[in-house]
């Protein structure tokens, strides 16, 4: 799915977005993570 400027990917208990070299993994009842690519 797209969400503004980036993509989104929606599971029954997790979620995550990305944009650029950034993204979020959502896991419903937790804390989200955030990732950054290294190059």
């Amino acid at each position: 799915m797209s969400s503004g400027s980036g993509a989104r990917y929606e599971g029954q208990d997790l979620s995550f977005w990305n944009k650029g070299d950034e993204g979020v993994l959502s896991r419903y009842g937790e804390e989200d993570i955030r990732c950054t690519v290294r190059k």
